[in-house]
């Protein structure tokens, strides 16, 4: 994202802010969002700028106005309701934001695997934005969302 500049992010699911470190200077306001106290201490830490808030997913998102969703590392850990639940409010709120996903490519100890809950994620979407795949490790798959549908 070198060189990009956004109005306004929201991380869902920022942990200790170890992204946040990197995304933060490039938004003129930026809210990390985790269910952790134990996390959002740290990213507090990292990211003094930085504003953080408690809530466990799916629950009512904060802000008003983003133009870059990141989605970091948690969409397995909730059902295909939850996932739908989420898809729901940000298609609402935000359907011309820029989305970007990070999720687990192996074993997630959850119900859900990585490439399923992102499955569930985009067929949700659908509506409003069309994804990409963008890198991939042996660990760690990420993907784009724009705004639009994507017509085969």
């Amino acid at each position: 994202m070198h060189g990009w500049r956004f109005r306004s992010a929201l991380e869902i699911s920022c942990g200790n802010g170890a992204l946040a470190r990197h995304l933060a200077p490039l938004c003129d306001a930026y809210t990390g969002l985790d269910a952790s106290d134990r996390a959002l201490a740290g990213a507090r830490l990292a990211v003094p700028q930085a504003r953080f808030v408690q809530g466990y997913i799916p629950c009512d998102l904060p802000g008003t106005d983003h133009d870059l969703v990141v989605l970091s590392e948690f969409l397995y850990v909730l059902d295909p309701a939850g996932i739908a639940a989420l898809a729901s409010q940000i298609a609402a709120r935000w359907p011309k934001t820029l989305l970007l996903c990070v999720t687990l490519a192996g074993q997630t100890g959850h119900a859900l695997q990585g490439d399923a809950a992102l499955d569930h994620f985009r067929a949700a979407m659908t509506a409003t934005h069309s994804f990409a795949e963008i890198a991939r490790t042996a660990d760690y798959r990420s993907d784009r969302a724009t705004a639009g549908r994507h017509h085969d």
